[in-house]
């Protein structure tokens, strides 16, 4: 049996993207924001009918809210003020991109405006919620717009602008000397980087939004940063036990803030992702099963984060070889990624290339294969070029060319993988010795005469696997065994 792949999560690497806390200044001293500015906003989501509904319901929300606050309060604190600008502002860059820039799926829009914040909420004294000093207000007005239509972009999964438009959004909010809007556009920088695989660099950025928040006595924003990084340090730079510190900051956090950890959809990634990397899946399923029913629970059975519960669900089933039931749950991920992304998404190829592997271990490559292509050909499109996506898709159809004894092809995809792997990963990964050790499975099947070469790949990927960890002693064992073989039929 080769070598598989990590199976990939159905949402955007973490959770936990917060609604805005704050905005641009209102100079209605009246308290009402002039009903005009949603009449505009809605004009500009473009000619589907669906999407402008829902629009014009979360402006009617929206400006009820408002009215319930003012009446309570009139004129409003600085800092509930600018929550509500901050949504208004936000739902605002979601119609414009939908209307101008066209999103993938008329429905994944409809659900990314649902999604926003409820405006009711900013009258809630709890929270990290404050307000800019006066000298920093107009720079925070100017920020806010472009702030919104950062959390625009990476809701609606599209990678390369994300990362591009990220970076002049840091700099922005720098200059606000604002922590809250730092912090936020640390964050989402820190996500876009992540999934473009910069990962030395998305550290970086998510421990300055953890700092900064800590600072600033902001101790969701905290809870939040630290999940993320647990997650980050976890699952991507293999500490486990640094994941777990992490783990134990963000706890911390989210309790100071008032909130249960577990019941935040990225803390709770974070425990799912460290419990799998300690091959506890057990745990791992049970974790996921009980975040994926409190979403069904609380009315949000296609949420972000119950698409990528299921995704984990899956995940475990699979790792105990539960094959018809992970190939089951992950028809389900896929179902609800499309709902919540559209089709041609990046959630959408992680669920396609987890049932191509399951699909080819029980024996239905020929099935498997399509899928995996598809998952290619949509990475190819949302996901910068050199991302470690593109390294697990190319790897997963080297696999299956090689089983379908389509060799060239297989050799080809797997070299592909491989120099992605070294550059992100550097050349002591395990993940890189999977990539070694699934070519030199390629080359063993191919022939004898492409025996020789399929040995020096095998004994590539033990040297690298003897400081790789727990995770990967099967690798080496099996490497070991298939070398002896190889040995013993060239005797």
């Amino acid at each position: 049996q080769r070598s598989s792949w990590t199976l990939a999560v159905a949402g955007l690497g973490t959770l936990g993207l917060a609604a805005a806390l704050w905005g641009g200044s209102s100079s209605d001293d009246s308290c009402i924001t002039d009903p005009s500015v949603w009449v505009t906003a809605v004009g500009r989501a473009g000619t589907n009918e669906n999407v402008r509904v829902a629009g014009r319901e979360y402006a009617e929300a929206w400006k009820a809210a408002e009215q319930n606050a003012c009446q309570a309060e009139a004129p409003l604190a600085a800092e509930v003020r600018l929550c509500f600008d901050g949504l208004r502002s936000d739902a605002e860059a979601l119609l414009e991109l939908h209307g101008e820039q066209g999103w993938s799926d008329h429905d994944a829009a409809i659900e990314a405006v649902r999604d926003l914040g409820e405006p009711a909420k900013c009258a809630d004294p709890s929270g990290d919620r404050s307000a800019p000093p006066v000298s920093a207000l107009a720079s925070v007005t100017a920020a806010q717009p472009m702030l919104s239509k950062l959390r625009a972009l990476s809701r609606a999964a599209k990678i390369d602008e994300s990362l591009e438009y990220s970076q002049e959004v840091m700099v922005a909010a720098r200059n606000t000397g604002f922590a809250p809007m730092i912090v936020e556009a640390a964050s989402l920088r820190a996500r876009a980087l992540m999934l473009a695989s910069e990962l030395d660099e998305a550290r970086a950025v998510y421990e300055e939004a953890y700092f900064a928040a800590r600072r600033a006595s902001l101790p969701r924003a905290a809870g939040i940063a630290a999940s993320n990084l647990a997650f980050l340090v976890g699952s991507k730079f293999n500490d486990v036990e640094g994941g777990y510190r992490w783990a134990e900051y963000a706890r911390v956090g989210l309790e100071r803030a008032g909130l249960d950890p577990l019941a935040t959809g990225v803390y709770t990634q974070a425990l799912i992702n460290l419990a799998q990397r300690e091959g506890r899946f057990e745990e791992q399923e049970r974790l996921a099963r009980a975040a994926e029913q409190a979403e069904i629970d609380a009315g949000r059975p296609d949420s972000e984060v119950r698409a990528t519960m299921v995704a984990y669900r899956g995940m475990a089933q699979y790792m105990r070889e539960d094959y018809e039931g992970a190939l089951e749950t992950f028809e389900q991920g896929c179902i609800l990624a499309e709902a919540r992304y559209g089709p041609n998404t990046a959630p959408v190829s992680a669920m396609l290339d987890n049932r191509a592997s399951v699909l080819r271990l029980l024996e239905r490559s020929a099935e498997a294969l399509p899928l995996a292509e598809r998952a290619l050909e949509i990475r190819e499109k949302t996901y910068p070029a050199g991302s470690l996506d593109l390294a697990y898709s190319y790897g997963n159809l080297a696999i299956l060319y090689g089983e379908l004894e389509r060799f060239e092809d297989a050799v080809q995809y797997a070299d592909r993988s491989m120099t992605i792997l070294e550059d992100k990963l550097g050349p002591s990964s395990g993940d890189l010795a999977r990539g070694h050790r699934i070519r030199a499975d390629i080359l063993r099947d191919w022939g004898k005469q492409h025996w020789p070469e399929a040995r020096k790949g095998y004994q590539a990927a033990l040297v690298l696997l003897a400081d790789a960890g727990d995770e990967f002693v099967g690798d080496a064992e099996t490497i070991e065994t298939e070398l002896a073989k190889l040995g013993a039929e060239r005797q």
